[in-house]
């Protein structure tokens, strides 16, 4: 990027971070790309999906991936979609599902620049990404960006064919169902699908903090994460 370049980008994230009249989510996206010599992307540009996020999955570490579900994120307005997924689009994710837990202590979210196809499995395709913005906790605490999981993991039926790979599938790594003849795969079950005695391993502190005891806990908890 040259120098004017440069400088235009500064002035655009400047004056998004300045209008009282953006949303947190537009202000921190306009800090971030300011950070990172990055040009501002407008939160309405990111193509928004729900998933099933990094935490609590069931798998090894190294497996680990935000898998993306379907398109839409219920209870917002379907966004505009350019097509199937390939890479520089980008996306915003949300893991829903977690969010009805624990009064929404944890709602994941994710916005990224999708990155190419690394390799595929049994139903999906797993691309890299470069993560512009990641929250944790119901309360809005930006998560450090070099620890955020840059995986995802989407559905075949949702990559664009310029972006399929041709390359042999290799053994699942996070547990999706595969039905034996192949014909179907479905996500994979989360900790509390699959043990409905299930708790978080925070759950007395969250019980104190859904009781108005511990106001910082997601705070407290978003800074420990970026640290494991």
């Amino acid at each position: 990027m040259n120098q004017l370049g440069h400088e235009i980008d500064i002035m655009k994230s400047y004056q998004i971070i300045t209008n009282p009249s953006v949303t947190p989510i537009s202000c921190a996206l306009a800090q971030s790309a300011m950070e990172k010599n990055r040009t501002p992307v407008e939160e309405e540009k990111y193509e928004e999906y729900t998933v099933q996020s990094p935490l609590h999955q069931d798998v090894d570490g190294a497996s680990t991936a935000w898998v993306i579900l379907h398109r839409g994120i219920i209870g917002r307005p379907l966004s505009q979609y350019s097509g199937n997924l390939k890479p520089g689009i980008f996306v915003r994710l949300d893991d829903t599902t977690l969010a009805k837990r624990y009064c929404g202590f944890e709602q994941p979210m994710l916005f990224a620049e999708l990155g190419r196809a690394l390799h595929r499995e049994h139903g999906y395709h797993f691309f890299g990404s470069i993560p512009h913005l990641c929250i944790i906790t119901g309360e809005f605490h930006p998560f450090d960006l070099t620890r955020v999981i840059t995986l995802i993991a989407i559905p075949d039926a949702l990559v664009d064919d310029t972006a399929k790979l041709d390359s042999p599938i290799r053994l699942n790594s996070i547990d999706q169902m595969v039905t034996s003849d192949e014909s179907f795969v479905y996500p994979p079950l989360r900790k509390w699908e699959k043990n409905p005695v299930w708790k978080h391993p925070e759950w007395y502190k969250i019980e104190q903090w859904m009781r108005g005891e511990r106001p910082d806990l997601p705070q407290v908890w978003s800074e420990f994460l970026s640290k494991v």
